[in-house]
């Protein structure tokens, strides 16, 4: 049974079957055995004053002063601010976005929501940021996240039924 094609599994067809050859998944034994390529570690939050550059991690703090700002006809940047304690984290996302609505993350974000942001702190032009980094409108609940290698219509939430 483990030999089988993958297209002997629920939820795969012909189509999602060619997307997951091209990671090298062939028979229901790749699928079993296919090992996540790192995780992310939800167990430790910081807050903003915390952070150092070079760290990924998963920071709370209170959302504000959001701003949307087009970039050109198709792309904007949603830059806010994480507060903490004493410190303010940046936080950029970049999107592209059809006509003149706001970007997807614009219109889901408030002011004064609390935010937890997971992703790599760097060294930007306004102190340390975090540049499209995963956001969560509450605490992620679980402590360590397993992250698949990826290809062209394959996501970290797909579930074969």
């Amino acid at each position: 049974m483990l030999e089988e094609p993958i297209l002997k599994l629920p939820g795969v067809g012909p189509s999602r079957a060619k997307q997951l050859h091209s990671l090298g998944l062939v028979t229901i034994k790749d699928v079993l055995f296919s090992f996540p390529r790192t995780y992310r570690d939800f167990r430790s939050v910081l807050t903003p004053d915390q952070v150092v550059e070079g760290m990924e991690c998963l920071v709370h703090g209170e959302l504000r002063d959001l701003q949307e700002k087009s970039l050109d006809r198709n792309r904007r940047v949603i830059q806010a601010l994480i507060v903490g304690p004493a410190k303010a984290l940046t936080i950029s996302w970049f999107e592209t976005v059809r006509g003149r609505r706001s970007a997807y993350t614009y219109q889901q974000l408030r002011k004064h929501q609390n935010l937890w942001v997971y992703g790599r702190v760097k060294q930007g032009f306004h102190g340390l940021e975090i540049a499209n980094g995963d956001w969560y409108a509450k605490r992620p609940s679980a402590s360590l996240t397993p992250l698949y290698p990826l290809a062209q219509n394959i996501t970290q939430n797909l579930r074969l039924r």
